[in-house]
């Protein structure tokens, strides 16, 4: 009986650290999860409703995505239901299988106590999002993607000497299994990341193996990537929808996003006023700041030390002394780690907890002034990173062979796709940074973490840090594009049904939503086509109407020119029964306008002049009108029948 017993203990010292990682996390989610509702959110809930209703996505309606994730949700939707709260939950999941994920990619360089703290401090930052949500399809394509690194990471391992490389070939299949998964999510951000990872695990594999094992790894991969790209596209040829998929995914949403161009984040970091330059002393600065504190302190206990054993040091003892002061000592800490981390952990529950139930300021102080003073930090820290940091780790793999280098070479590509994927389409963020941060974090802890007292000093910035995002969370859990829900702890909930059951809304906003709600049901029949402009399909979903013209949503840099125009000529020749209609601030527009089409005008005006003239020419009549709803003023119009 003593060896399955233990076994189990092995497994479970194994298990702990990704336990304590998974619960601060899921503690966060679980605080604010259903604490609030913004009325913009439920796009792919109505995309998956159409699905499970019969519709063919492309063929039926307009999507610029691959149809990965309407899938998924449809196949969620037949389980639990359309309520959006289930989909709150299942993004506890989510999140947390992030986090977990990137444990067991830090896991190969740091202990498994400080990967599990590091870890949990990147899904904080990764979750501060303005607009998060945690099952949101962002979150998939990150999750796929950071399980495929797991998986091709895990698969570079030595050669057996005797036997078949099986297991290696398995791991590279579901690699490649993950990153088609990426792809079939978001095309921008899977196909870039996905490329680059998937490209940097060949370059290691030809560096450590024979051409023999490479060539077997690369067809492992390729075969596991291009199975579920096919069965998609013989799926959406035998609906009928291969040639309008190939219209709206490649060139409706090239159009949409002002094309594909990956570079286009790299202005705005390197030449936006103060400039690359400035912001990169200042992150040094302050990384240098820490660095020196650490030193000090670990200063202070190697004299403690050597005073304590009233003799003179030798050579040797002076060398290993630097050696541990500059982080280089291989002396096993495992011990020191746990202790550390452990309490790192738990005091971030504590504050998770204590801001949830507080009303601290976001003003400096002791909780979260260092926090946001590194914020600003994070870009340039992760960015030159990832890029250093993969060139240091292949000169190496070239030199050595070793295998640290090639998996940091592959965790290193897994960066710097993020960066270029997610800023093929929205810039710098979180999503692009959350891997450089944790790394940093577990760095910095790990390498002085046999002195103790040095290592909790990253351990205070980091948790001044996650409090920083936390109390912003709490205060602002949505705000996207002049849209804004209400505060988590100061919300009054209202009593709310049908798919918003279990979310937590002023119960002002409640009864506006019921009221266009309402609205709609009188005014209109099942299954009858009515219009929403721009973001707000919950109505259609709420209702159980049609969306016009296949167009379930308008918004301008997630709806086809070709869309756009067809639904503004439609709107003038026949209008739908209803029409509800969001007042969009001019300058959100031209915002859009500059961001994605270099100031020309967004087809969504002629939808705007469309609307102006039914409602001119009297073939409309404002039935409902609301104000403040998230910050948004709400019309309501009925045809008039003539």
């Amino acid at each position: 009986m003593s060896g399955p017993s233990l076994a189990w203990r092995a497994f479970g010292a194994r298990a702990l650290p990704y336990l304590a990682c998974a619960l601060p996390i899921a503690l966060y989610q679980a605080l604010y999860v259903n604490g609030f509702y913004a009325v913009t959110e439920g796009w792919f809930s109505e995309y998956a409703r159409l699905i499970r209703t019969g519709a063919v996505p492309y063929r039926d309606f307009s999507l610029i995505l691959t149809p990965l994730y309407p899938m998924q949700l449809a196949v969620f939707q037949t389980f639990f239901g359309e309520g959006l709260f289930a989909l709150h939950i299942l993004g506890i999941f989510v999140t947390c299988a992030i986090a977990l994920a990137l444990l067991d990619l830090l896991r190969n360089f740091f202990n498994p106590w400080t990967s599990a703290f590091a870890a949990a401090v990147g899904v904080v930052y990764y979750e501060s999002g303005v607009a998060f949500f945690g099952y949101d399809f962002t979150q998939f394509v990150t999750l796929y993607l950071l399980l495929a690194t797991v998986l091709l990471v895990r698969s570079l391992r030595p050669v057996p000497a005797t036997g078949s490389e099986s297991k290696a070939l398995w791991l590279c299949a579901c690699a490649g299994l993950f990153l088609a998964l990426a792809l079939l999510i978001k095309q921008s951000n899977g196909a870039i990341a996905g490329l680059i990872v998937g490209l940097s695990s060949i370059v290691v594999a030809a560096a450590m193996y024979r051409p023999r094992a490479v060539l077997l790894r690369t067809a492992a991969l390729a075969g596991g990537f291009f199975l579920p790209i096919a069965a998609v596209l013989l799926y959406l040829t035998v609906t009928g929808a291969f040639a309008p998929f190939l219209a709206d995914v490649f060139v409706g949403a090239a159009r949409a996003k002002g094309g594909l161009n990956v570079f286009a984040w790299t202005g705005h970091y390197y030449l936006d006023p103060p400039g690359i330059v400035f912001h990169a002393l200042t992150a040094l600065m302050r990384l240098a700041e820490l660095l020196v504190a650490m030193l000090l302190v670990a200063v202070a206990v190697e004299g403690a030390a050597a005073l304590s054993q009233r003799r003179r040091l030798n050579r040797a003892q002076l060398r290993a002394a630097l050696r541990r002061l500059v982080g280089f000592s291989h002396a096993p800490a495992s011990g020191q780690a746990l202790f550390i981390s452990s309490i790192a952990l738990a005091v971030l529950c504590v504050l998770i907890f204590a801001v949830a139930h507080g009303d601290y300021s976001m003003d400096c102080n002791a909780l979260n002034c260092i926090g946001g003073m590194v914020v600003e930090s994070a870009y340039v820290w992760s960015v030159n990173f990832y890029l250093i940091g993969f060139a240091v780790a292949l000169v190496l793999l070239l030199r050595s062979r070793r295998q640290g280098a090639a998996r940091f070479c592959v965790v290193a590509a897994l960066g710097i796709g993020l960066t270029f994927g997610n800023g093929a389409s929205a810039g710098l963020s979180e999503i692009s940074m959350f891997l450089g941060i944790a790394i940093l974090f577990a760095f910095l802890i790990d390498m002085w973490v046999t002195y103790l007292f040095p290592a909790f000093l990253p351990v205070a910035v980091a948790l001044s840090f996650c409090v920083f995002f936390v109390e912003a969370k709490f205060k602002a859990p949505y705000a996207w594009w002049q849209v804004a829900s209400s505060p988590v702890r100061t919300t009054e909930c209202a009593d709310a049904g049908g798919a918003l059951r279990g979310l937590c809304m002023p119960p002002d906003d409640y009864a506006s939503i019921v009221g266009i709600e309402n609205a709609i049901l009188k005014n209109s029949s099942a299954g009858e086509e009515i219009y929403v402009y721009p973001h707000m399909p919950i109505f259609y979903l709420l209702t159980s109407r049609r969306p016009f013209d296949n167009a379930v949503v308008s918004w301008f840099d997630f709806t086809s020119d070709q869309l756009a125009d067809d639904v503004s000529r439609r709107l003038r020749t026949s209008p739908p029964s209803v029409i509800i209609m969001a007042e969009i601030p001019n300058s959100v527009l031209t915002a859009h306008e500059h961001l994605f089409r270099n100031d020309k005008p967004l087809p969504q005006r002629r939808i705007l002049a469309s609307i102006a003239a039914l409602k001119s020419s009297g073939l409309i009549r404002r039935i409902d009108h609301v104000e403040n709803l998230n910050g948004l003023t709400i019309d309501v119009y009925k045809r008039v029948t003539q």
